[in-house]
């Protein structure tokens, strides 16, 4: 809930930015949101059993390349 809280601010408030500060501290703002996000890479991951991994990890980053 922060997160979106975060990204929301940072997106109604980067139109309103007009000095460099203020463009330094929304970038700490979103780097401080992205930081709290959940990982889903490392959560989908984990999902699954140890013996499977590999094949999961290369899947996801086949999927994460494709786009």
């Amino acid at each position: 809930m922060i997160t979106i809280l975060l990204n929301a601010a940072w997106y109604f408030a980067i139109g309103f930015a007009s000095s460099t500060n203020q463009i330094v501290f929304l970038s700490l703002l979103l780097g401080s949101a992205g930081a709290l996000r959940i990982s889903w890479f490392a959560y989908y991951g984990d999902s699954f059993d140890n013996e499977n991994y590999a094949s999961i990890l290369v899947m996801m980053e086949a999927g994460l390349m494709i786009g």
